[in-house]
């Protein structure tokens, strides 16, 4: 069972492989919200990637079908790069590893990440 947890300083955010088209948003006031694939308060580049309609599973096609077509576009000059990964998402990516691995390392505490 798979669950990510990822703490800022305005909010925390809850995903768990139990139900993986739910993301819970606990703000530090105390409001919690749930946010549902193809729900209505998705930005403009959520609903691109959106492919199927509310309470449908998307997964790992979904993700690397999106990434595909994206990519395309660029090739051809017919869309942005916004959305597909380069070199510095790379290097991010692999900075938060190691980071969750020192974290995990030195007994779990909280570990800055800087990026």
């Amino acid at each position: 069972w798979l669950r990510l947890r990822v703490y800022g300083d305005r909010a925390a955010l809850d995903w768990s492989q139990e139900l993986p088209n739910t993301l819970t948003v606990n703000y530090l006031d105390g409001r919690c919200e749930l946010r549902r694939t193809g729900g209505g308060e998705l930005g403009a580049d959520a609903k691109a990637a959106t492919r199927l309609p509310m309470g449908h599973p998307e997964g790992y096609l979904e993700a690397f079908a999106n990434l595909y077509r994206d990519f395309a576009a660029l090739l051809r000059g017919t869309g942005t790069a916004a959305l597909v990964p380069g070199a510095d998402d790379g290097l991010r990516g692999m900075t938060l590893i190691a980071t969750a691995v020192n974290s995990s390392r030195a007994g779990g505490g909280w570990t800055p990440l800087t990026i």
